[in-house]
C-alpha cells in the first residue's frame, strides 16, 4: 500500500524550537486501525505518527511563506522535529518518508483562495507527485499512485480546513465522473487541549481522530442521489456491501446480531435495473415495494452507521411508495404509472417517459372498459413470472386496437384516451427514431409536449372512480374525532403531507360490536377501505378500536393509501380546587403525524 500524508505547517507563538508543546498522542481505536501511542512529540508532527504505519509513505507539507522560512530556514527545524517525531512513535526510526513542501497563500483575497484550492487539488490528486523541500535541490517522484491519501487538518491556517474538505469532495466527484475508484481519502485531526496538558503533563494524552465519516456521508448522499436522479445503483450497492462486511465482521467478533443491510443494497440494484430498462409492471408491483420495505427493514442499521442519511432515506422511501401499486391495470396502477412517468421526466429520460405514458393510456382504457375485471400482465424471468393472467396479452391487444377505432358507443373518457393515444403514440415514435423522421420535433418541444400530455392525463377520470391525479384526493379521517375538533396545527400538518385536504369519512365511522369475531372485523375493514377509495383517499388518519385499526391499515396500504397516527403530548395543569384541594386538568396537544410502516 502506498500512503500519501498531506499536512499543514503552522507557526505557533514561540520563537525557538520546540515551537509546540511536546505531548504524547494516541490514535483512537475507533479510527479503524491499530492503537498507536507515542512518547512526547510536538503537535506539528501528528503526521509523523501516521508515517510510522506505512513503510511506503510520502509526506507533503503545506504552509505559507512565513511557515516555510521558519521550518526550512538556516536552522533546518523541520528535519530535526521530524526525526524527533519519528523517534517518539513505535518503529518510527526505521521509517524514512519521502518529503515535500508546497507554499500556499494566506487566503486574504478571492484570488488567493483559488490558489489554495488549486494547490490542494494538486496535492490530493491520484497521480504520483514530484516532491521536494526548500533548500534541497533534489526532487523525488512517488513510485506509484497512492492507494490512500490522509489529510491532516490539525494546523490548517484560517480557512484551509474548509478548502481541504471542499477539495476532497471535488476529487471524489472527479473520480466518479471518470469511472475510477481512486485512492481512499481520510481526514485526521489531533485534538490537543493545552489546559488539560498543563493540569496533568504526565498523564495527559492527546487523541488523534480520523474523521472519515465526513467524507463517507458525502459519498453516501451522492450514491442515493445517483439512484434517484440518474437511475444508477452501482455505487450505492457497493457502499452497502462494504458497510455490511465491516458490520458483520464486528458482529461476528463480538457475538452480536448480524446487521440488516444487504437487503437494501439488493433492492436498490433491482429497482435501478428495472427503472432504467423501463420494466413498468415489474417496477410498480415488485421493485418499488421491495425497495420501500428494504428501507424500513434496514433503516436502523443504516442510520446507526451513517446518522445524517435519515432524511435522504425518508425521501427515497417516499419515492418508492409513490411508485408502488399491487396491480398495474387498475386505478392504483395507473396512479403509480403516472408517478413513474413523472420520475422519468425529472430524470430527463424522455424516451422512457413517452413509453410509460403510452402504455398507461392502454391500461386506463382497459380499466374503463372492464373495471375491476381487468387482466394483469406476466413479468419477470421464465422461472419467476408473477401476477399475470394467460389472457392478458390478447385482452390488451383488443383494448389497444379499440383506441384506434372510433365508436359512437364509447364513453367520454375513452374518447379522451383515444386522443391522448394518438398524440402520445406519435410523440413516442418521434423520440424512438432519434430525430430521423420527417418534420422531427426539437428536443425542447419533446420535453414540453410530454409534460403537457402528462398534465392532460392527470385530469381524466375513469367512470365511477376518482381521477388519475396523484396530487388530488383527500387525507381521510378514519377515527371518531371529527376534523372539526382538530387543532389548527393538526390540520396544517395534515395538509403539509401533500396527500389532500383533511376530510371525514362520508357516513362516519361505525362502532365495532364487542362480541364481533375477527372475521367480522376483517370484513368491516374491507368495506371501510372501499368507501375510502371511492372518496379518493390518498392518505388516512387511522385510529380507534385496536383490531379494526390494524385490519384497516393493512387494507388501505394494499390500495396504496398511506396511513398515519396522530402523536400528542399530555400537558397537565394544576390549580387550586373549590374545596381547598388541587385540581388537575389534562390537555392533549398535537405533535406530529407518524406513519404506519
Amino acid at each position: 500500500m502506498k500512503t500519501r500524508i498531506v499536512s499543514f505547517l503552522g507557526l505557533s507563538n514561540r520563537e525557538t524550537p520546540p515551537y509546540y508543546d511536546e505531548v504524547p498522542y494516541e490514535i483512537e481505536v475507533f479510527s479503524g486501525g491499530q492503537r498507536v501511542r507515542t512518547a512526547k512529540t510536538a503537535l506539528k508532527d501528528v503526521a509523523t505518527v501516521l508515517a510510522t504505519e506505512d513503510n511506503n509513505c510520502s509526506l507533503l507539507m503545506l504552509g505559507t511563506e512565513q511557515a516555510k522560512n521558519r521550518w526550512f530556514g538556516q536552522e533546518g527545524a523541520f528535519r530535526l522535529e521530524l526525526q524527533k517525531g519519528l523517534a517518539a512513535s513505535p518503529g518510527g526510526l526505521s521509517r524514512n518518508p519521502m518529503l515535500g513542501f508546497q507554499s500556499i497563500p494566506e487566503g486574504t483575497t478571492r484570488e488567493e483562495c483559488w490558489r489554495i484550492f488549486t494547490t490542494l487539488n494538486h496535492a490530493l490528486q491520484a497521480e504520483p507527485l514530484e516532491l521536494s523541500i526548500p533548500g534541497d535541490t533534489t526532487t523525488q517522484r512517488e513510485s506509484q499512485e497512492p492507494t490512500e491519501i490522509v489529510l491532516d487538518i490539525t494546523h490548517g491556517f484560517r480557512s484551509a480546513p474548509f478548502f481541504a474538505a471542499s477539495v476532497v469532495a471535488f476529487q471524489r466527484s472527479e473520480q466518479r465522473r471518470k469511472g475510477q475508484n481512486g485512492p481512499r481519502f481520510r481526514i485526521v485531526y489531533a485534538h490537543h487541549e493545552p489546559w488539560k496538558y498543563k493540569e496533568d503533563p504526565d498523564g495527559y494524552t492527546a487523541p488523534i481522530w480520523f474523521l472519515d465519516d465526513l467524507i463517507e456521508v458525502l459519498d453516501w448522499n451522492t450514491a442515493i442521489d445517483d439512484l434517484m436522479r440518474h437511475g444508477r445503483a452501482d455505487e450505492l450497492e457497493r457502499r452497502v456491501q462494504a458497510v455490511h462486511n465491516r458490520a458483520a465482521r464486528h458482529a461476528r467478533e463480538n457475538q452480536l446480531n448480524f446487521p440488516k443491510l444487504q437487503q437494501f443494497g439488493k433492492a436498490a440494484r433491482d429497482f435501478a435495473d428495472s427503472l432504467v430498462t423501463a420494466r413498468i409492471p415489474e417496477t410498480i408491483t415488485e421493485r418499488s415495494e421491495a425497495l420501500k420495505n428494504a428501507i424500513a427493514s434496514c433503516r436502523q442499521d443504516l442510520v446507526r452507521h451513517i446518522p445524517p442519511l435519515e432524511p435522504q432515506l425518508d425521501h427515497l422511501q417516499e419515492k418508492a411508495r409513490a411508485l408502488s401499486a399491487p396491480t398495474v391495470v387498475s386505478r392504483e396502477g395507473i396512479r403509480a404509472s403516472l408517478e413513474l412517468a413523472t420520475l422519468y421526466l425529472e430524470l430527463q429520460r424522455y424516451a422512457e417517459a413517452a413509453i410509460t405514458l403510452r402504455e398507461t393510456v392502454v391500461s386506463a382504457c382497459s380499466v374503463e372498459l372492464t373495471g375491476n375485471q381487468a387482466l394483469q400482465p406476466h413479468h419477470g424471468g421464465t422461472s419467476t413470472r408473477v401476477r399475470g393472467n394467460s389472457g392478458f396479452q390478447e385482452e390488451r391487444k383488443h383494448h389497444e386496437d379499440h383506441l384506434w377505432t372510433d365508436s359512437a358507443e364509447d364513453t367520454e373518457v375513452v374518447k379522451q384516451l383515444r386522443n391522448l393515444m394518438r398524440s402520445i403514440g406519435d410523440l413516442r415514435n418521434d423520440v424512438e427514431h432519434g430525430g430521423f423522421r420527417e418534420m422531427a420535433r426539437g428536443g425542447s418541444n419533446i420535453r414540453g409536449e410530454l409534460q403537457e400530455k402528462l398534465n392532460q392525463f392527470r385530469k381524466l377520470s375513469l367512470s365511477n372512480t376518482s381521477n388519475f391525479a396523484s396530487r388530488g384526493g383527500v387525507f381521510l379521517n378514519l377515527s371518531n374525532h371529527p376534523v372539526s375538533t382538530w387543532s389548527q396545527e393538526q390540520r396544517e400538518a395534515a395538509r403539509a403531507l401533500g396527500l389532500g385536504e383533511p376530510a371525514d369519512l362520508e357516513g362516519g365511522m361505525p362502532l365495532v360490536p364487542p362480541e364481533a369475531d375477527a372475521g367480522t372485523v376483517q370484513a368491516l375493514a374491507q368495506e371501510l377501505a372501499q368507501r375510502a377509495a371511492e372518496q379518493g383517499a390518498r392518505g388516512a388518519h387511522v385510529a380507534g378500536e385496536f383490531t379494526l385499526t390494524l385490519a384497516l391499515v393493512r387494507a388501505l396500504q394494499t390500495q396504496g393509501v398511506r396511513c398515519f397516527a396522530a402523536t400528542t403530548r399530555r400537558d397537565v395543569e394544576e390549580r387550586p380546587g373549590a374545596d381547598g384541594g388541587t385540581e388537575k386538568a389534562a390537555r392533549f396537544r398535537f405533535v406530529r403525524w407518524r406513519e404506519y410502516l
